[in-house]
């Protein structure tokens, strides 16, 4: 309930004999006020004892922001008139008395956060899908969409997304994470159908090739995860592979299997394992491995981007213990996969990195490390 006080009204403030003490405000945008309002928000704890609000799509940090002036909570229930009688002899005036019940020096402001993912990986541990043939007729196995929403402090479709992002799907109403090596089953198989059934890669119907794996016995929430991996809407119905990242995704599956190889032998098993007429090339492994030069010849390891930390200080710490020069190239499909609330990704390289130019003006620049950026830097 508001109280609303007009200019020429003549109010007092009168301290209650009870004044509640830790009472906070919460400052909102209009948008989530509204929500409020409609649905409903939650505050959760982020398992480091502090708390986050969480909307339907977005997680906020409460942070504690001081006031300039003491603010006081009054109870407009408890409002009191007070009248001048006629008669009265004393120079009193009409006046309306509330009471405070509690005072403020500061409020909570909500600030957008990006959610710990690595929460949701752990919540996912031994939950691992390899097929309906494995399934041993397990189907308890997993959790539920509002198991997930009770313990990870963060919003529905932020948890959603970080499902999708994880070759997470639902099987059997229960969220289980899909073997990498199930995937690339699943992959040849979709291939195999679209050259038997005469259909070209670049223009594939949904409707088709959906049904027409499930009847080899894989799920279609299986099939359409595998098929929103590497290929991408064209137009209602109509798909198109993506061969950039249908490459990747073969490329990590030689890398999971040898985790540091010669590059010109990746590149002679990589290649074999690709469908018909999808060429690799080396570039578009950048984010799953790193190509390292060496005198006796190049390598290639595996350094998943998706390992790293979240958060910007941790993620550029890491990656130059790994490695104490970049080339831009080799270093942004490390961050700007962060995709981090109100952060640019050129933000983010102006702050941790600073450029290094060779004597040699076709030399190409390097980044190295600003450890000034970072507090309590070591390596």
């Amino acid at each position: 309930m508001d109280v609303h006080v007009t200019g020429d009204e003549n109010v007092r403030f009168v301290f209650g004999e009870k004044r509640k003490e830790g009472t906070r405000l919460l400052e909102l945008e209009e948008e989530h006020l509204d929500e409020l309002m409609r649905d409903g928000l939650v505050i959760k704890e982020d398992g480091r004892g502090e708390a986050v609000l969480c909307t339907g799509s977005k997680t906020y940090a409460l942070k504690h922001a001081g006031t300039s002036n003491v603010l006081y909570v009054v109870d407009p229930t408890r409002a009191v008139e007070h009248v001048v009688e006629p008669d009265a002899t004393n120079d009193d005036a009409p006046h309306r008395d509330y009471v405070v019940v509690g005072t403020m020096d500061h409020h909570l402001e909500p600030v957008e956060i990006d959610p710990d993912l690595k929460l949701l990986e752990k919540e996912l541990l031994g939950t691992m899908y390899e097929g309906e043939e494995v399934q041993d007729g397990c189907q308890t196995t997993g959790r539920t969409l509002e198991e997930l929403e009770n313990v990870m402090p963060f919003s529905r479709a932020q948890i959603l997304k970080a499902l999708t992002s994880m070759d997470a799907v639902p099987i059997h109403g229960r969220w289980r994470k899909l073997e990498h090596k199930y995937i690339t089953y699943v992959l040849d198989m979709m291939f195999s159908s679209l050259i038997a059934l005469g259909v070209d890669f670049r223009n594939i119907p949904k409707d088709t090739i959906v049904p027409a794996l499930v009847a080899d016995g894989i799920l279609a929430q299986v099939v359409e995860h595998c098929m929103e991996k590497v290929c991408r809407e064209k137009n209602q119905g109509i798909w198109e592979v993506d061969e950039a990242l249908v490459c990747a995704h073969y490329g990590e599956q030689v890398l999971q299997e040898n985790d540091t190889l010669p590059l010109d032998d990746f590149m002679e098993r990589w290649k074999s394992i690709m469908p018909q007429d999808i060429v690799p090339e080396k570039e578009m492994i950048r984010g799953i491995g790193l190509i390292k030069e060496k005198r006796t010849g190049s390598e290639i390891k595996y350094y998943p981007e998706r390992q790293l930390s979240r958060d910007p200080d941790q993620r550029f710490m890491e990656l130059f213990r790994e490695r104490e020069c970049w080339y831009l190239e080799d270093l942004m499909p490390y961050i700007d996969r962060l995709d981090l609330p109100g952060i640019e990704t050129d933000a983010l390289i102006v702050k941790y990195t600073r450029r290094i130019f060779g004597v040699d003006p076709a030399e190409k620049a390097y980044y190295k490390l600003k450890t000034t950026a970072i507090p309590n830097y070591h390596l």
